[in-house]
C-alpha cells in the first residue's frame, strides 16, 4: 500500500514512510486496551506529517486486520466494532 499525504515542508504530495508502536493502556473499567500508533513521515525530506490511532481490545484480537492497515481498512474495523457496541 503507497500512502500519498501533503507534506507541511515540502508543500506539495509526497509519498509517506509508515511506522508502527503499540502501547498498552488501562481503561477506566480496568481492562487493558493496546492501542496501535501509525506515524507518517515524508519520504522526500523525512518531515513528521500526522499520526493515526486504533484500539485494539485483546480478547477481539482476530478482528485486527493487519493485512490492511490503509485508512480504509482501518475505518472498517472501528465501523464493525461501534456496530457491535464494543
Amino acid at each position: 500500500m503507497i500512502y500519498v499525504d501533503l507534506c507541511p515542508m515540502c508543500g506539495v504530495l509526497r509519498e509517506m514512510d509508515v511506522t508502527g508502536f503499540q502501547t498498552a493502556v488501562v481503561d477506566a473499567d480496568g481492562r487493558t486496551i493496546e492501542l496501535l500508533t501509525r506515524a507518517f513521515h515524508c519520504k522526500a525530506c523525512t518531515c513528521f506529517v500526522r499520526s493515526d490511532e486504533v484500539l485494539d481490545v485483546p480478547e477481539h484480537r482476530e478482528d485486527v486486520r493487519l493485512d490492511d492497515p490503509s485508512p480504509e481498512g482501518v475505518d472498517a474495523f472501528q465501523a464493525e466494532r461501534t456496530a457491535e457496541g464494543v
